[in-house]
């Protein structure tokens, strides 16, 4: 796992939860904040996406794209498609 894919990890999950994500924010911000460190969280937010059907949205989805356009500066597209 890259480095900062952890701490990616934990922050993606706790999106949902203001208070949760502001406390893991705060206690990892070393590790979020580093530029290298940003390649871990981001894949840890598309292995959140990932897990989930690509006919279902998880509820959880706004607050990981608005998460990841923050992270990169740009804004990402989700796409859903079923069979």
């Amino acid at each position: 796992m890259p480095a900062g894919f952890d701490a990616g990890l934990l922050n993606a999950s706790s999106l949902r939860v203001p208070a949760v994500a502001a406390r893991v924010r705060l206690e990892f911000a070393d590790v979020l904040d580093a530029p290298a460190e940003r390649v871990g969280g981001l894949g840890a937010l598309a292995e959140l996406r990932s897990a989930h059907p690509a006919a279902t949205i998880p509820p959880s989805l706004p607050h990981l794209l608005a998460h990841a356009a923050q992270a990169t500066g740009r804004s990402p597209t989700a796409t859903i498609s079923g069979g």
